[in-house]
């Protein structure tokens, strides 16, 4: 695949390629802003210089083409390769501009367009498959989406909004009007397409309907601190009064994080929300439902009670626990098609909530099995109101945990599958291979109470750890980059899970 990243940075391993001219537009520039004559260009925007030697391990399967504007270029573009990584510089012409038509501003606004010619051209050599603009509220580069053909998909990444010197952090309607009004070109775009995935969308999920197919979604509990809806509706977070967070989001410390793991969400004002009966939440999860037929909510237990520490803590160690709305948020929603992840930290209160909304919690199969006879995740061990999966997205395919299991720990886990198969009348023969036992623990699986039953698709294909979807708390190139191959989904795959779900009727 070949990716165009669009953004602004430096750093010292790519000056010796880009030499420098002092111009007369620079010199300018600087009388005008009273600031002497930089000799160099200094490091800056390290988190580009740090996401692109991350994609240097990806260069067998992206093609990454670098386009950002550098000043006082002394060629209008210099393109070069290192490391794998396609570089691309322009010369910024930005200084004059911004200068003409702040000082005199019956020229209207300034619209970059010697930046956004270069850009065009540079895409239209490489013609990428994507493009991602990284720090969209920079028109300097970002102006330049507009020229990009329809047919190439462009991903955009706001860089901390909300953290920026220079930007409002106290909404009104009037600001609002002029933001939209500045950006006019821009928020009708994205309003095009988003009313263009919403077509799309509907249409998928009407052909899903037609043929028996319902689909699940996903909601997360919090929110980014540089989302609108913070900046839109500040007093439903705990913010001071610059709008800074007071205090964010966190996991306790554990037996797998010992610092306990620093999320970095605005926490929620529910005093406030309580006011209008949680209007805001209640909208979100109205607006989720219409979308999906099923919704599954994140970290259900932080609606009981959730974990934080104050802004700027440097671990999870010294945080609080806090009551969330509990029960009364999802009163209005009782009867709809909702599953929750309680896959944390369980309490009394936390078993109180899920009692009184009913939601079906999640069990994981590959958890199952460690000799324990109350093992919470043993089908035998629950009614019919959960989730079964195999193993989830943030968990190691089954092939990949039978891979690191001792011989002791692995006869463990076998004989107690096959006594939990024998309490649900399964009759097992000898599990010699693994894949054996996989397709044992998915029939399981199909034979108990659950309500649904999920097998993610590396089990299905016996796939090990090597192609596991997440390791949560680890930002690494292999997250969410797993893709099935067209010839990976075999006939023979699909009879075994037709033949389960009619035996079992699933």
């Amino acid at each position: 695949m070949k990716v165009v990243w669009i953004c602004a940075f430096n750093n010292s391993q790519l000056s010796s390629y880009l030499p420098i001219k002092t111009s007369l537009a620079h010199r300018i520039y600087c009388w005008f802003n009273h600031i002497p004559i930089q000799k160099e260009i200094f490091e800056y925007a390290v988190w580009n210089t740090n996401g692109i030697k991350e994609m240097e391990k990806l260069d067998d399967l992206i093609e990454l083409h670098i386009i950002s504007p550098y000043p006082r270029l002394a060629k209008k573009i210099i393109s070069f390769n290192h490391a794998g990584i396609h570089y691309n510089f322009f010369r910024y012409n930005g200084h004059v501009e911004n200068i003409l038509f702040s000082k005199f501003s019956f020229w209207g606004k300034p619209k970059y367009r010697s930046n956004r010619c270069a850009i065009k051209q540079l895409v239209n050599k490489i013609k990428p498959d994507i493009i991602h603009c990284i720090g969209a509220e920079n028109p300097e580069y970002s102006l330049s989406v507009l020229d990009v053909p329809v047919s190439i998909p462009v991903f955009v990444q706001l860089q901390t909004l909300m953290m920026a010197p220079d930007f409002e952090k106290n909404y009104s309607p009037k600001l609002e009007k002029m933001i939209l009004n500045e950006y006019k070109d821009l928020y009708l775009f994205y309003q095009w397409t988003q009313f263009e995935f919403i077509n799309e969308w509907n249409k998928l999920k009407q052909y899903a309907h037609k043929n028996d197919i319902s689909i699940i979604g996903d909601i997360p509990i919090y929110l980014a601190y540089d989302s609108s809806d913070v900046w839109y509706n500040p007093d439903l977070f705990l913010l001071d009064k610059n709008k800074e967070m007071i205090y964010i989001s966190a996991c306790v410390p554990d037996g797998f994080n010992p610092d306990g793991q620093l999320w970095c969400n605005p926490i929620y004002d529910y005093n406030y929300m309580k006011k209008d009966n949680y209007a805001w939440w209640r909208k979100r999860l109205f607006n989720s439902l219409a979308l999906y037929d099923i919704l599954r909510i994140d970290h259900f237990r932080g609606f009981d009670r959730f974990y934080m520490v104050e802004n700027g803590s440097i671990n999870a160690k010294d945080g609080s626990w806090k009551d969330g709305p509990k029960e009364e948020l999802f009163k209005d929603i009782l009867d709809k098609n909702i599953i929750v992840e309680d896959l944390c930290v369980m309490d009394d209160g936390v078993r109180r909530l899920l009692k009184n909304v009913k939601y079906p919690g999640m069990r994981i199969l590959e958890e199952a099995f460690d000799g324990n006879k109350n093992n919470i995740h043993k089908p035998s061990n629950n009614n019919a109101n959960y989730v079964l999966y195999t193993e989830t997205h943030d968990g190691i395919p089954v092939m990949g945990l039978l891979n690191t299991l001792s011989e002791e720990r692995k006869e463990i886990f076998v004989n107690d599958l096959i006594e939990e198969r024998n309490k649900l009348s399964l009759k097992t023969k000898k599990l010699k291979k693994d894949k054996d036992i996989i397709d044992s623990m998915i029939e399981l699986a199909y034979k108990s109470s659950a309500k649904y039953v999920i097998i993610p698709v590396q089990d299905l294909l016996y796939q090990d750890e090597n192609y596991r979807m997440n390791l949560p708390g680890v930002i690494g190139k292999n997250n969410w980059s797993y893709r099935i191959l067209p010839n990976e989904l075999k006939s023979k795959a699909a009879k075994k899970l037709r033949k389960y779900g009619e035996k079992y009727q699933r």
